[in-house]
């Protein structure tokens, strides 16, 4: 049989086999083993050096062989293998887990060899199967009288050690070899043409689940996603507190806001963990994504994210879910607002009203601060990272599905994946506009007065770093200043012109205003759904308690509306 250079080879050997890799064949001539043994070479029939192979590693012995008496191996040693899948699995412990050994007194009897004992592929033979009772020199082992035994015969270190009953615990849980043998039966990764296919396959789904399937048409009073069933709407208080005390408890409240915009896969999260964004320290803010949101709900909340056979992953249909993770992203919002808080808006900034109303409702919370940073890419640059994005993820998953290993971040640190989210080309390229830019990035040029610093950033090239295409100031001193004498007037304008004189009066007047303020954050609790901020109450009891409270703030000489005070208290 013929074999090349590199290849894998088994030979037999006095008492069992060996085994080693190819390294010089020669027609003519002769081959000197490491040991001084020459063998004659032949057109017909090769000589051959092999660097022998000892539990799957390589040795410092050659030998020399004539090629027919070596046979090719089809697969590489078992502990080659265990070696590569086991690199992979970023596990080296793997390694001496997954060595084949002798585990039952089955196996003793079958090989002949204490239970414990390494057993060596093409090396250890099973009793009757070409054991003699010594080995090849080369392979290591030393001679040692037969060990074949009339059938039935126990060893006595099979009959010390019995094996575990079925009933044990750990009976029917999988060893380290079968998870190491499960690895290697992973699914391949799927070709260009074939995840092609599958793309186009989800974007149909989605485009009807969007429309008749969406949480917000299903459980929403509305249909809007403003109002939802009371189960549903204490569900989103849950989410709310679990995913505001992970980002907002050590927020300090300095009233600064920061919009990061841009297309997804621009890199917005990287540009700000990167630091190289001046005045952003990210440990001093909270931040709030819809997406993320998404991802929250898909890992601990999974049964809200429809099912369907369509879908791999609880990630690949939270698209059914957006309008729902838009909400309770604005409930977490507004709580932070409530506090004043440092707060991240991280969106796509795809429709200016949307992100002048979110500008308003900074300003009228008491933000003095708000800047933004929009990173921009082409919308076909979007298109294609969203979709590598989501393959990675789904194969991610599915390797994980097929082998139970857990992946690892880049600081080694296991992770159960989701999946991936996936998003419609088509809904990317909708934001593509005449002239080859996108709506995003219009939005924020149309905005960039609204904020008091501003930058753009280009981040179309991949492997490379955001560039900062240029920055500026939206709201200049003049301006602000500007706002200052107005809201002054305003004040002026509501107040009669009875504020107290002397500090006492003060000091009981903002004793009452604090009481009254606490009053009627409980009657709004009380009296109405948290989820629907923007609604009016009419009551008996809140209708006096704002009356209490504008007298009491004319003669302050407060600005600003009681409403506005009832948005802040609801989220206390």
């Amino acid at each position: 049989m013929k074999v090349s250079k590199g290849a894998m080879v088994r030979w037999k050997s006095s008492g069992g086999s060996a085994q080693g890799k190819v390294i010089q064949i020669a027609t003519t001539g002769s081959l000197k083993a490491a040991s001084g043994f020459e063998v004659k070479a032949s057109e017909d029939n090769p000589a051959v050096r092999v660097q022998v192979y000892r539990d799957g590693k390589p040795t410092d012995v050659i030998v020399a062989h004539r090629m027919n008496a070596l046979m090719a191996l089809s697969a590489p040693p078992m502990g080659e293998a265990v070696l590569r899948l086991s690199a992979l699995l970023n596990d080296p412990e793997r390694i001496e887990m997954a060595t084949r050994r002798v585990r039952t007194p089955e196996g003793a009897r079958k090989y002949g060899k204490p239970i414990g004992s390494v057993i060596r592929p093409g090396i250890d033979l099973p009793v009757g199967k070409g054991r003699k009772g010594s080995s090849n020199p080369a392979s290591g082992a030393s001679k040692k009288p037969s060990r074949k035994m009339p059938p039935g015969t126990k060893f006595p270190s099979a009959q010390r050690q019995a094996a575990p009953p079925k009933d044990a615990p750990d009976a029917d849980k999988p060893s380290a070899v079968d998870k190491v043998k499960k690895a290697a039966r992973a699914p391949r990764a799927m070709s260009d043409v074939e995840y092609q296919r599958r793309a186009d396959e989800l974007s149909a789904a989605l485009k009807e689940d969007w429309v008749k399937n969406g949480t917000d048409k299903k459980f929403s009073l509305d249909g809007k996603g403003k109002r939802w069933e009371k189960e549903r709407a204490r569900v989103h208080q849950q989410i709310v507190s679990e995913i505001y005390d992970k980002e907002f408890a050590d927020v300090p409240s300095d009233g600064k806001a920061l919009f990061s915009g841009g297309l997804g896969g621009a890199g917005k999260g990287t540009l700000l963990k990167s630091g190289r964004v001046e005045g952003v320290d990210l440990d001093q803010y909270g931040t709030v994504n819809p997406d993320d949101v998404k991802e929250y709900i898909a890992e601990n909340f999974p049964d809200l994210v429809p099912e369907s056979p369509v879908y791999e992953s609880r990630m690949e249909a939270s698209a059914m879910v957006h309008e729902e993770s838009s909400h309770i992203a604005q409930m977490i919002a507004e709580r932070a607002y409530a506090e004043r808080k440092n707060i991240v808006w991280d969106i796509t900034m795809g429709s200016e009203k949307s992100v002048q109303g979110r500008i308003n409702r900074l300003r009228d919370s008491g933000y003095e601060q708000i800047d933004a940073v929009f990173i921009d890419i082409p919308v076909e640059v979007s298109v294609k990272r969203a979709l590598t994005r989501h393959r990675r993820g789904a194969e991610e998953l599915r390797a994980f599905e097929a082998s139970g290993v857990m992946p690892r971040d880049p600081n080694g640190k296991e992770y159960t994946p989701l999946g991936g989210r996936f998003v419609p080309p088509s809904v990317i390229r909708a934001q593509q506009t005449d002239d080859g830019r996108s709506e995003n990035v219009k939005a924020f040029e149309a905005l960039q007065d609204q904020f008091d610093t501003w930058s753009l950033w280009d981040n179309s090239v991949d492997n490379r770093d955001a560039e900062k295409v240029r920055e500026g100031k939206g709201r200049t001193p003049s301006s602000r200043q500007a706002r200052a004498r107005r809201e002054r007037r305003q004040d002026a304008s509501r107040t009669s012109g009875t504020a107290p004189k002397s500090a006492s009066q003060r000091r009981k007047l903002e004793a009452d205003r604090a009481r009254l303020a606490e009053e009627l954050g409980q009657a709004l609790t009380e009296g109405f759904d948290p989820d629907n901020p923007s609604d009016k109450i009419a009551t008996p009891e809140v209708l006096r308690i704002r009356k209490e409270l504008a007298r009491i703030r004319r003669e302050l000489g407060l600005s600003g509306s009681v409403d506005r005070l009832k948005r802040h208290l609801l989220h206390l």
